[in-house]
């Protein structure tokens, strides 16, 4: 709502406060979008480390989205995918 402005004003710092509150909940979305926001300094400062973490976070959470983030960061080994990614035969 807030990163896009959807009914509000475009606030990117008010948008990573709710990623964050998300992400710390275990929401995969949250996570991925707020190592964004932090891959980016987008709202908050520019922190490759935290941005690693999160999207780490959501990857290990099945979002496919983050898995590729990883592979794409060069990170040294991107997860599996969760069970629950997994198409079904």
């Amino acid at each position: 709502m807030f990163l896009f402005g959807d009914g509000v004003e475009t606030d990117a710092g008010e948008a990573s406060k709710w990623f964050l509150a998300a992400s710390e909940k275990g929401l995969a979305d949250a996570q991925y979008a707020l190592g964004v926001l932090y891959d980016e300094g987008r709202g908050l400062a520019r922190n490759p480390e935290e941005a690693g973490k999160w999207v780490r976070k959501a990857a290990e959470g099945g979002h496919e989205d983050a898995r590729r983030w990883l592979a794409a960061h060069g990170a040294d080994q991107a997860p599996p995918p969760s069970p629950a990614a997994q198409p079904v035969p």
